[in-house]
């Protein structure tokens, strides 16, 4: 089974197989206020890193899915903000 998405003009491209091989990466999704995202997710137990100001420009978190594979929360940042 395949299947493909098409998100802001790129594809995300999705395929079923019996057995995988995991290698690092990583799904980011932006969302409009990280803070937020973090207090809500956080609030239902989720276990949630703590939000931080990335320097390539991203206010993030991170999460993991079910299968362990690691999922960011992020907001592109002014360059100007002050690291945490």
């Amino acid at each position: 089974m395949f299947s493909s998405f098409e998100i802001g003009g790129k594809y995300l491209n999705l395929q079923l197989a019996d057995r995988c091989e995991t290698r690092w990466g990583r799904i980011i999704l932006h969302c409009s206020d990280v803070d937020d995202m973090y207090r809500e997710l956080k609030s239902q137990l989720v276990d949630v890193g703590e939000p931080q100001n990335g320097p390539w420009g991203e206010r993030y978190f991170h999460i993991k899915d079910p299968d362990g594979h690691e999922l960011s929360i992020a907001k592109p940042i002014k360059k100007s903000t002050s690291l945490r």
